[in-house]
């Protein structure tokens, strides 16, 4: 039987990893039981969950965010950085009064 005993190793290509799976009974051992475990609260979080998403290239982050919404993953998204600010130009909010008035009411 072959025991691995760590996550981080378990994708290598090593045939100190890869040459006995072939030939012998595989077992995850302790180590890669707490990796996994400490992983699931990613799969479901607790609610409400906020997704903070901002960068340059808008297009990608909107395809992320209707990802997120569609599989149910986040409650709400938070728009940062040029992708947020594009936001509020395109809701035509220039003023800070504005942006705070808007803050205020969500």
């Amino acid at each position: 039987m072959h025991m691995l005993r760590a996550f981080a190793a378990a994708h290598r290509n090593s045939p100190t990893l890869t040459g006995f799976a072939d030939d012998l009974p595989c077992i995850a051992g302790r180590l890669m039981q707490r990796e996994i475990n400490a992983y699931k609260p990613r799969y479901k979080p607790a609610r409400p969950y906020v997704a903070i998403l901002g960068g340059a290239k808008g297009g990608r982050f909107f395809r992320v965010a209707q990802n997120l919404i569609n599989r149910g993953v986040v409650d709400t998204i938070a728009f940062v950085g040029v992708v947020g600010n594009m936001i509020l130009w395109a809701k035509a909010l220039t003023s800070e009064k504005e942006i705070r008035n808007l803050f205020e009411e969500h």
